[in-house]
């Protein structure tokens, strides 16, 4: 199915009047943050208080490039949703679900997505920097080449995520992160409390596998 070509103009109208259903919606290298209305969507999104029960929704869409830097929109859905190339330093997305969206190159700066579900998303060299990730859900997501330097990594589920040449130095919280052991780490950038972090981890869990006789 094809998608619906929209303009920027005719997006800030949606949203202004209430529109929440956004899917399958084409709206590629928009400047949402230097658009007249950015103002206006941030206040009505700021002072709607239903956004958890009826989310705005890109599922399908594309946002190719999308400049949207400080973009307020927790508990937004976008599975499927293509953001590849987009700007979204210093975002509030607390709760979205991103689940398999294409996120390659993504600036995600400073992001806020504690509870985010960014399962299976394609995160290759994204800018994940400063983000908040706290009980985030990044399992089976690629961040191959990723920058993840000084995310909160508190509670985050990493199992078989794929962490191959990405930057996790200066990340916080990483001993308490979920699945570290079952993420995938190759020439991955460490620090040395990263990487004791992680080697203490397996060992707690080899010690857990073997019975030692000494």
């Amino acid at each position: 199915m094809a998608l619906m070509v929209m303009t920027g103009d005719e997006f800030a109208k949606h949203i202004l009047e209430g529109e929440r259903d956004l899917s399958r919606v084409q709206l590629d290298n928009f400047d949402l943050k230097s658009h007249d209305s950015f103002p206006a969507i941030q206040d009505y999104l700021q002072a709607t208080t239903d956004l958890d029960c009826h989310p705005i929704t890109t599922d399908d869409a594309s946002f190719r490039y999308l400049r949207a830097e400080g973009l307020w929109l927790p508990f937004l859905q976008g599975r499927r949703l293509d953001l590849r190339g987009a700007d979204l330093r210093g975002a509030d997305l607390w709760r979205a679900n991103l689940e398999g969206a294409e996120l390659r190159g993504v600036q995600f700066k400073g992001v806020y997505l504690a509870r985010a579900n960014l399962q299976g998303a394609a995160l290759r060299r994204a800018d994940l920097s400063g983000a908040n990730l706290e009980e985030a859900n990044i399992g089976r997501a690629d961040l191959s080449g990723a920058n993840l330097e000084g995310a909160n990594l508190r509670e985050t589920y990493l199992v078989e995520a794929n962490l191959e040449g990405a930057s996790l130095l200066r990340v916080g919280n990483l001993q308490h992160a979920i699945g570290i052991t079952m993420a995938t780490y190759h020439e991955t950038r460490l620090d040395t409390t990263a990487k004791d972090t992680i080697l203490s981890s397996w060992r707690s869990e080899m010690e857990q596998w073997f019975t030692i006789v000494e």
